[in-house]
């Protein structure tokens, strides 16, 4: 098995609050939004995350998740992955977490990793780099009644 799809297994299978197992999950639990739609400063709380999903989670501590946010930031200056402009505009931006509703989908896993690509009942986001996939166990609250 490659480094990639190791890395892109785990990324769809590690926990990260709320619920939420993988990058993608996690996206849309704590902001409501799919992977691919966050900005730079919501991605940094979810990389901050990996270390303590608990510790820094955004709904019960948002004051440990910002400064957890804001040493991702630092370290990804650090590394030169983002300028010093980006690392100021996205320290600045106002952190919004999606409130505790109802979600009409669960995130945890249901099927074997190995069956993740063959499954009807995930979704997807594709990066040239990684494809992230998550488990859409339920469907929504209206195709049951239907």
């Amino acid at each position: 098995m490659s480094k990639k799809k190791i890395l892109e297994l785990y990324l769809n299978a590690l926990f990260l609050g709320q619920g939420a197992y993988g990058v993608g999950a996690a996206a849309e639990r704590h902001f409501g939004k799919s992977l691919d739609q966050l900005e730079l400063h919501e991605l940094a709380v979810i990389a901050g995350l990996f270390q303590s999903p608990s510790r820094y989670n955004p709904h019960k501590s948002p004051e440990q998740a910002r400064r957890r946010q804001i040493q991702v930031l630092r370290a990804m200056l650090s590394a030169k992955k983002i300028t010093k402009a980006e690392f100021k505009a996205a320290r600045k931006k106002k952190l919004v977490y999606q409130g505790k509703k109802v979600v009409p989908y669960s995130w945890r896993l249901t099927a074997p990793l190995s069956n993740f690509e063959a499954s009807q009942n995930y979704k997807s986001v594709q990066d040239p780099a990684i494809t992230v996939l998550f488990p859409l166990r339920d469907r929504p609250t209206e195709a049951l009644l239907a």
